[in-house]
């Protein structure tokens, strides 16, 4: 091996075989790229296995090609991110006009019934453009640290969400320890506005008393958020597929179905764990758990 293909050793490619004969454990590698004129130059798969009677297995495949077919496919993936963000953002610009504009015509006019339909077709547009463009950030921006004000947080989607229907009705009940807390904002407030949202939007309209609970526990090394109202609730046989994009687990809203599916990928980004419990004409409980990024009291 060392007079045929001297440039194997330089790979550490020889000691991998005395290592699987010793251990009796196979090795696979991927990724090496051997320049040799005898030999088809690219990137190459490597696996070494231990066969009886003390003998060794090699094999080399070529990747070339596939590994070709990944940066292609990885630079398409990027092309389409890019082009979902860049008109995502660009159709809010109109869309904030168009709202700024029936703000003024309610001001002149008063609330007119075909001004309040379009009003609320806008909101919901918007809406599902801010989730295109809050998926988008979470799959291409790196997280970052920052110390997070819960209470301040929280006030704000409340705030941002007042537009949907029925949200006046809703009561709020909010407990929150003192602890600091550091994490990536934007995906905190993001995991905040679509679960009160989903509170909101799916309340049970033949309750008096329809609230949402939000309890947050913060030690030093995680934060545990409750999430829990007296909602609709979810059927058992739609409770495996509620985080998958766009599904729809109840036809009371005309929501997206992009929400919960927001929720679970930005808590993944900061390393923590997402649960859901509901009953049927009860209400639904979301646990999540998000790790303390600081060793700061």
């Amino acid at each position: 091996l060392d007079e045929n293909f001297p440039g194997l050793r330089e790979k550490g490619i020889p000691q991998k075989y005395v290592k699987v004969i010793k251990t009796g454990k196979p090795i696979s590698l991927e990724d090496i790229y051997y320049k040799d004129q005898r030999v088809i130059a690219g990137g190459f798969s490597f696996s070494a296995f231990p066969l009886p009677d003390n003998h060794l297995g090699v094999s080399f495949e070529n990747i070339t090609k596939r590994k070709i077919a990944e940066e292609e496919l990885k630079t398409r993936n990027s092309e389409l991110n890019n082009f979902v963000y860049k008109v995502s953002h660009d159709l809010r610009a109109p869309l904030s006009s168009i709202k700024g504009l029936i703000h003024l015509a309610k001001l002149e006019n008063g609330e007119d019934e075909y001004l309040k339909r379009i009003g609320s077709s806008v909101e919901k547009l918007d809406e599902f453009i801010r989730n295109v463009l809050s998926h988008s950030r979470n799959l291409n921006t790196r997280t970052t640290t920052e110390l997070i004000d819960f209470e301040q947080m929280i006030s704000q989607c409340f705030k941002e969400l007042d537009y949907l229907e029925n949200s006046g009705k809703i009561k709020k009940r909010i407990s929150l320890t003192a602890k600091k807390f550091y994490s990536d904002p934007v995906r905190v407030f993001e995991i905040f506005r679509n679960t009160i949202s989903n509170a909101i939007k799916y309340q049970d309209l033949e309750k008096n008393d329809p609230q949402v609970s939000i309890k947050i526990i913060v030690t030093s090394q995680v934060a545990i958020i409750e999430i829990k109202d007296n909602g609709i609730g979810i059927e058992k046989f739609h409770l495996h597929r509620i985080f998958e994009m766009f599904y729809r687990a109840s036809e009371q809203s005309e929501g997206s179905g992009i929400g919960l599916y927001i929720v679970d990928q930005a808590v993944k980004k900061l390393n923590g764990t997402v649960t859901i419990k509901s009953k049927y004409r009860k209400g639904t409980t979301i646990m999540i758990t998000i790790p303390n990024n600081s060793d700061k009291d």
